[in-house]
């Protein structure tokens, strides 16, 4: 490949001289774990603007515990010199697909990538502690200071930036991890020299882990998200429509006494036409007393509830 030519990084420089932890691992995980290392290498490399046969000087280095891992199939039978070209030539091929696929990042990529990492640290709303908050940034601090969305993150510098205790920095970066904020890319390894520390390397949120804790947007009291305007009902209880009286359908069922037809007859007309005045006699049986245009007649129809079970409109000579 070609472009601009930069120094391999030290992350990569350690992997191939450190190797990966194989360790217990049976034939076929210790050759993916080797096949893995060895691409990420190429890639490395290949984005600093090395070719194959700088690379694969590397690689064959005495001091490369890759290149040793790599030789060994299965971490016990040792490759021919042309198996082992082979494998670091496939490898490469593999390596410049993999960037074709997913070109790199350039210096604004990344810079808006840690920018939107900030942002989700200083939304008060985000769904993640304080501890949490104040590690996290510390993380986008290392990172933009390192020019990678993939920082190392030694404890001891994220308690010194972020101000926290051990105890509480330790439980951060745990919790982090457990919310998938913070993706192990690489596990470190401890030393009493400082020298020959490695700390664990981690890959930054990606945006869709971001939305996925994101704050929940302010809601006035009394609305609900999802509901259209019209359905909404800000304060009080929603009125119900269903329990109210239909006024218009209701109806009043009186039986007339009268003691014959025309006087029956003038009751009727003097309730459609006239208002009534009804008089509630206070003692004996309930009854109403018609009083048409206010006067009382001199022979007057009682009007009362209906009794028995003679129709409205029954009439009794």
């Amino acid at each position: 490949m070609t472009g601009r030519r930069s120094s391999l990084g030290r992350l990569y420089l350690d992997l191939i001289r450190d190797g990966v932890g194989v360790d217990g691992c049976d034939a076929d995980e210790h050759d993916r774990q080797v096949h893995r290392a060895l691409v990420r290498s190429a890639m490395s490399a290949a984005q600093c603007g090395q070719q194959f046969d700088e690379w694969i000087t590397l690689v064959r280095e005495s001091i490369s515990r890759l290149g040793q891992q790599a030789r060994r199939r299965g971490g016990r039978q040792d490759r021919s010199d042309h198996d082992l070209n082979m494998l670091l030539l496939e490898t490469w091929s593999t390596a410049e697909k993999r960037i074709a696929e997913r070109p790199t990042m350039t210096a604004q990529d990344r810079a808006d990538y840690i920018a939107a990492v900030r942002d989700f640290c200083a939304d008060a709303d985000t769904k993640i502690t304080d501890t949490e908050r104040a590690v996290l940034a510390a993380a986008c601090d290392l990172a933009e200071q390192h020019g990678t969305i993939r920082p190392a993150l030694p404890w001891r510098r994220l308690q010194e930036r972020s101000g926290l205790s051990e105890r509480a920095t330790k439980s951060g970066l745990a919790s982090l991890r457990v919310k998938g904020l913070l993706v192990l890319h690489r596990r470190g390894s401890a030393s009493r020299d400082p020298s020959r520390r490695r700390a664990n390397v981690f890959h930054l949120p990606a945006a869709d882990t971001l939305a996925a804790h994101a704050g929940v947007p302010y809601t006035p009291r009394g609305l609900t998200y999802g509901t259209s305007q019209a359905q909404r009902q800000t304060y009080g209880t929603p009125t119900n429509h269903q329990n109210e009286p239909d006024e218009e359908n209701t109806v009043v069922t009186l039986t007339i006494h009268a003691k014959d037809a025309d006087t029956l007859a003038t009751v009727l007309d003097t309730l459609r036409r006239q208002p009534a005045a009804v008089d509630v006699h206070p003692q004996g049986r309930p009854a109403l007393r018609l009083v048409p245009g206010g006067r009382a007649d001199d022979e007057p129809a009682q009007v009362g509830p209906a009794v028995g079970t003679e129709p409205p409109g029954t009439s009794h000579a």
